[in-house]
């Protein structure tokens, strides 16, 4: 929380309740594991993690600026030189790597249902 705010399983972990909170209806949570890259066999799989590594990549040095820098106080040439391993680690097809991805969804109450707070 050094941030001030919840990031990734620590947020997640509330978007349920968060959605029921607002007024959305039957709420249901769907937890996909999505490939580090390309490495999986199975097509789909293959393509599903080729877009993850593409995704991540390209928002990695971001991501890690703000949170590393702002969070844990390190200096760029640090968080340059943790992306550029990073980015290694992504493009290595030896490394068999999934992200958990929780899919949460609901829908808007029609008018004549009653929501119960």
């Amino acid at each position: 929380m050094k941030l001030g705010r919840r990031l990734g399983s620590d947020c997640s972990d509330h978007y349920v309740r968060w959605m029921q909170e607002v007024g959305f209806v039957d709420v249901q949570q769907r937890m996909f594991m999505w490939p580090s890259c390309g490495w999986p066999k199975d097509p789909y799989m293959k393509e599903l993690g080729r877009w993850n590594q593409v995704n991540i990549l390209d928002g990695l040095e971001g991501f890690c600026l703000a949170l590393l820098t702002r969070g844990l106080d390190w200096k760029k040439e640090e968080v340059d030189i943790f992306v550029a391993k990073v980015s290694r680690d992504l493009r290595d097809k030896k490394i068999h790597a999934y992200f958990p991805m929780p899919v949460v969804f609901g829908r808007k109450p029609h008018e004549h249902e009653a929501v119960l707070q």
